[in-house]
């Protein structure tokens, strides 16, 4: 995000695989389901810890995950 790269870039798509294997650790989640974490995280509580990040940060992460749900 802070280096303006488009969520469909290879590098940010890399990160988002890596954050969809972490969390199978915890949960076996398909493609479809691992964009509904990220619409629960948009519509809940768990914005306001991700906006600490960066106040844009939620939608960036949810338009990424759908674009690696569709890959």
């Amino acid at each position: 995000m802070e280096q303006q790269l488009p969520t469909d870039s290879e590098e940010v798509q890399k990160h988002i695989r890596q954050h969809f294997e972490w969390f199978c650790q915890f949960w076996t989640p398909n493609r479809e389901s691992y964009t509904g974490y990220e619409q629960l995280v948009l519509d809940s509580e768990l914005r306001n810890a991700c906006a600490l990040h960066h106040p844009d940060f939620t939608e960036f992460a949810a338009a990424a995950i759908a674009t690696f749900s569709k890959s």
